[in-house]
């Protein structure tokens, strides 16, 4: 009898808004808001990221690689839900959620040769680098960006005493941020003057910013 119940029980899902997204809809200004760049920032990033014109996931999610790229730009915008980007692209959470984890993966495989250190673009920009941050009034000569990171709050993970006997290290302990007093993944990056992202890495666990000193990007 139990299990017809459970047959019988019908989950409530929300609703998928009757809407079709469309980029050139959009102003300039709430493509900024919503995107971090404007309607001609997006368009122009598709191309340079080589993306292909459609979008097809293992589930048959299809959609044009402007919405894939958008759809990925609104989840990376902090805080955002897959349940708050519904009523801007008219699909489930889960259709989301599949097409931003393809177009993550598509641009992990193309690009992380570059992805987490452009060597050729630091190393062609370091004497302008330079020069900017001592126009500004900076003492030193040598400094060419500024280190900064960011933390995504995780929930406390329960620490197996099997783990520890196969010489795991103390996950709670690891993701701990005595800084900011919860546990979260660390991400570390390098600032340029002209607001490039130069080198990232991560996650760094609790280690302090001043960490990439030792793997000689300080000296």
């Amino acid at each position: 009898m139990r299990l017809l119940r459970l047959i019988a029980y019908v989950v409530e899902r929300p609703l998928v808004p009757d809407v079709r997204f469309d980029l050139l809809a959009l102003s300039d200004a709430d493509s900024t808001l919503k995107f971090r760049f404007d309607v001609a920032g997006v368009q122009a990033l598709v191309s340079a990221l080589r993306l292909p014109v459609v979008i097809l996931t293992s589930s048959h999610d299809r959609c044009l690689s402007t919405e894939a790229l958008c759809i990925t730009l609104y989840r990376m915008s902090y805080p955002r839900r897959y349940y708050d980007m519904m009523a801007t692209f008219g699909r489930s959470r889960e259709s989301i959620c599949r097409i931003f984890n393809d177009i993550i993966d598509a641009l992990y495989s193309k690009w992380n040769q570059v992805l987490y250190f452009c060597q050729h673009i630091v190393a062609d920009r370091l004497p302008a680098y330079s020069s900017a941050i001592v126009s500004k009034g900076s003492p030193m000569e040598k400094i060419f960006g500024f280190i900064d990171g960011s933390k995504f709050e995780t929930c406390r993970i329960t620490q197996k005493r099997s783990r520890r006997q196969l010489g795991f290290s103390d996950l709670q302990r690891l993701l701990y941020s005595g800084h900011k007093c919860r546990h979260c993944l660390n991400f570390q990056a390098v600032t340029a003057p002209d607001g490039l992202c130069v080198h990232f890495w991560g996650p760094m666990g609790k280690a302090h910013a001043t960490t990439p000193r030792c793997f000689g990007l300080a000296s």
